[in-house]
């Protein structure tokens, strides 16, 4: 059975309204619990639900991944790693390539829930802008599950405040297409 309870509880308690994450706080205080809610999904069959369902399993599982791995690494400056002031590119891949969850007996990346499920399976362009990376020019974490009914691009699933990212997106559906205008000091570029 697909519960998001656990996680919808963590994000309101440790995620604030501009994103913003105490990964101290979830640390200290709920590590642990992510972990067991993450063992505990693994038993889950996506395709015991309806397709709505299994688009809101595979964005919780990706974001908590992201949340469980920066808080086994916590405190770290980026997950960008350096190797004498250098970036270690390598190793940043491997954060998103490395085998993170294992679903039903089989093992998942992040790269493979984002590539190889989420935009395979649901060519949902809004995906993009709820998948978070950790880092400053992703998108923001929102402070709130996805869930079937609950899944729309707003001001917490991608960014559209200057203050709160480097870059400024907005949408515009037109018959069935997303148009994103990416607005980058004033100016803006529709991609």
């Amino acid at each position: 059975m697909l519960e998001f309870a656990p996680w919808d509880h963590w994000l309101r308690q440790y995620v604030d309204d501009r994103g913003r994450v105490d990964y101290k706080t979830w640390q200290r205080e709920s590590k642990q619990s992510l972990q067991e809610w993450l063992q505990h999904s693994s038993q889950v069959n996506p395709n015991d639900h309806t397709e709505d369902e299994q688009l809101a399993l595979w964005l919780n599982l990706y974001n908590a991944l992201v949340v469980a791995r920066i808080l086994d690494r916590y405190p770290l400056a980026s997950i960008r790693p350096t190797f004498l002031g250098i970036p270690n590119w390598i190793a940043f891949f491997w954060f998103f390539l490395r085998p993170a969850y294992q679903l039903r007996g089989e093992q998942y990346s992040l790269n493979r829930i984002e590539h190889g499920t989420l935009r395979r399976q649901f060519q949902e362009p809004r995906i993009h802008f709820a998948l978070v990376c950790a880092a400053i020019g992703c998108p923001l974490l929102r402070a709130e599950a996805y869930t079937a009914d609950r899944f729309a691009p707003n001001s917490k699933t991608m960014p559209t405040d200057s203050s709160t990212t480097p870059t400024r997106f907005t949408t515009t559906r037109l018959q069935g297409l997303y148009t994103v205008v990416k607005f980058s000091n004033g100016i803006a570029r529709i991609f």
